[in-house]
């Protein structure tokens, strides 16, 4: 491929799917192949990013993993390719601008904390392609079913998907003060301490004033999210 081809190849490491891992013999072996020049690791196992940081730096890593942006962005890896920004875009790409582009880790951690819902239903939840797929319904666009012998999401998988997308968009756009990592104002501090404070605080409140003045009496989304998150 590398002599045929003559374009750039950026390699595929998925273990779980391909049963067969890139293991450090192979990049000793095609190290001098002009075209490789990436790879998309997505093996789960973060002492792999090490190897390949440390060991192949001539190699750009790109974060395969959703749930490990924040590790793989920390070790300077400048590339993500992730499903859930299919569905939610901008606060992907938030995540990638803070720890990227602006090289902020304390905001950094802190997008990646009010994601980790989501990132836990994509990766941890056993049914990644029909999540992203329904995601994508759920945002106004119709992705199909899925193939067979997959089984899509039942009515209970679909609500909770669905939970997890509204909160995580309420709190980083929105401004149920005081929270509201990303709505248009400087980053709000955030600790693991103070979300259990302000769960407590909104639950109390009859009524939630966002940022655009607009005033919401569902709070529910507010008690779940923050007692998940507390107790992560």
């Amino acid at each position: 491929m590398d002599r045929v081809g003559g374009l750039p190849v950026m390699l595929y490491n998925y273990p779980d799917r391909m049963g067969v891992n890139m293991e450090p013999e192979f990049f000793e072996l095609v190290k001098g192949a002009k075209n490789i020049c990436g790879i998309k690791e997505s093996s789960g196992d973060i002492n792999r990013l090490h190897m390949l940081m440390n060991d192949f730096p001539h190699i750009q890593v790109t974060c395969g993993m959703d749930d490990q942006a924040l590790e793989f962005f920390a070790w300077g890896a400048k590339g993500w390719v992730c499903a859930g920004s299919n569905f939610l875009p901008k606060e992907h790409v938030a995540l990638y601008q803070a720890c990227v582009v602006e090289n902020d880790f304390n905001k950094g951690r802190k997008i990646m904390a009010v994601m980790m819902p989501l990132m836990s239903v994509l990766e941890q939840g056993g049914k990644f392609i029909q999540s992203v797929k329904h995601g994508v319904t759920f945002d106004g666009h119709d992705a199909g079913v899925v193939r067979s012998p997959l089984m899509g999401l039942d009515d209970a998988e679909k609500t909770e998907l669905e939970q997890v997308i509204t909160a995580l968009v309420r709190i980083l756009w929105r401004w149920p003060c005081p929270v509201g990592l990303l709505a248009r104002a400087t980053l709000v501090t955030v600790s693991r301490n103070t979300m259990a404070c302000r769960h407590e605080y909104f639950v109390s409140r009859p009524l939630v004033r966002n940022f655009d003045g607009a005033e919401s009496e569902d709070v529910s989304w507010t008690r779940r999210y923050f007692l998940d998150a507390h107790n992560s």
